[in-house]
């Protein structure tokens, strides 16, 4: 499971050794053996990270403020608000992992300096991409529980040999 390199710090493709921050990386494979399919089941494994249920709020309500609003999902770092990108652009939906190749989680203010992120973090999802290489198709089904299931389904093929690709995935 372990990264070697890294776009979170600075960027650039950067070792991870070379990089002066605290980043964790989630590959493909470590999202796959622990079925994580949404940003809430990721949040579980990642150091220091907490989902926000509006405990913190000045007015109160604990645990009862945010529970059920529509503002989607927040979360904490450090005790500090966090966000989420997708290619290290700020979104206002979640994203799903059907058509992620690796999460990068950076922690504290190097969110800020190197991407779009709060002061307590940023959880960027990169997606997939064509690949000029290698044909590929697969089909996946998971079963977690009563209420989830899903499939999904990539398709990458090369349409100019070494010059373009097409990936379609769902």
């Amino acid at each position: 499971y372990a990264a070697t390199n890294t776009l979170e710090g600075s960027r650039l493709n950067t070792a991870l050794r070379d990089t002066p921050g605290a980043i964790s990386i989630f590959t493909r494979d470590l999202l796959d053996d622990l079925a994580a399919t949404t940003m809430e089941e990721i949040l579980r494994y990642d150091l220091n990270a907490d989902i926000d249920k509006g405990d913190a709020d000045p007015g109160g309500g604990g645990a009862q403020v945010n529970m059920f609003g529509d503002q989607g999902l927040n979360f904490r770092v450090r005790g500090l608000s966090a966000s989420f990108s997708v290619d290290g652009f700020r979104t206002a939906a979640e994203a799903n992992t059907y058509n992620i190749e690796r999460v990068g989680s950076t922690r504290g203010p190097n969110a800020i300096l190197f991407g779009t992120g709060n002061a307590g973090g940023n959880l960027n999802f990169r997606t997939r991409t064509a690949s000029l290489t290698r044909p590929r198709t697969s089909l996946e089904f998971k079963v977690a529980g009563e209420s989830t299931r899903r499939a999904a389904l990539d398709v990458n093929r090369g349409l100019l040999q070494h010059k373009l690709a097409i990936r379609a995935m769902g």
